[in-house]
C-alpha cells in the first residue's frame, strides 16, 4: 500500500496559490481523499482553506472497497471553498468533469463584502441566495465560511 501525504499537498498547494497575482484561484485535487503520511493535520488544512481565496475542485477516484478513501474530506474541502466534488464511476466521465470545471472557473463572479468588526468571532459563515423571476434554475456556489482577522490598529501598540 502506498503512502499519501494529502494534507501536506493541499496545504502546500494553497500556499503556492497565494503567490499568484490574480484574485481568482483554483486548486484541482484528484485523490481518494485518504492520507497516511502527512506532517500536517486535517484541521491545519481546514484553517488554511478558511483564510484562502482559492476554490477547490475535487475529483474522487478510488476503489469503493479501499479502506483509506475519504470522500467526505473531498466534499468538505470543495463545499467550504465554493467549489465542487465529483466522483466519476468510470474514466470516460473525466473529460466532461474537467470541461465543467474549466467552464466554472471561466464564468465565476466575485462579490465583495466587508463585515462589521464586532460581528461574531473570526470564523464567519456565509449563505448567498439568488432569485430571478425571469430566470429559473439558477445555481449559486459560494464559500460556506471564511476566517476574518481584523487588521491591527496602526495607532495602537
Amino acid at each position: 500500500m502506498g503512502r499519501t501525504a494529502l494534507y501536506d499537498a493541499v496545504y502546500d498547494g494553497l500556499t503556492q496559490l497565494e503567490l499568484g497575482r490574480r484574485d481568482k484561484k483554483a486548486l484541482i485535487l484528484i485523490s481518494d481523499g485518504g492520507d497516511n503520511a502527512s506532517h500536517r493535520r486535517r484541521q491545519e488544512v481546514y484553517d488554511k482553506l478558511d483564510r484562502s481565496l482559492a476554490t477547490v475542485y475535487a475529483i474522487g477516484l478510488y476503489d469503493p472497497n479501499d479502506p483509506d478513501r475519504s470522500p467526505g474530506l473531498l466534499k468538505r474541502l470543495s463545499a467550504v471553498s465554493g467549489g465542487q466534488a465529483f466522483f466519476p464511476q468510470n474514466p470516460a466521465e473525466m473529460t466532461n468533469i474537467c470541461r465543467g470545471i474549466a467552464k466554472d472557473i471561466r464564468t465565476r463572479y466575485t462579490v465583495g463584502y466587508v463585515p462589521p468588526a464586532s460581528n461574531g468571532g473570526p470564523l464567519r459563515h456565509i449563505r448567498v441566495t439568488v432569485t430571478s423571476p425571469s430566470h429559473g434554475g439558477l445555481v449559486v456556489r459560494t464559500r460556506t465560511q471564511y476566517r476574518y482577522e481584523e487588521s491591527p490598529n496602526p495607532g495602537s501598540k
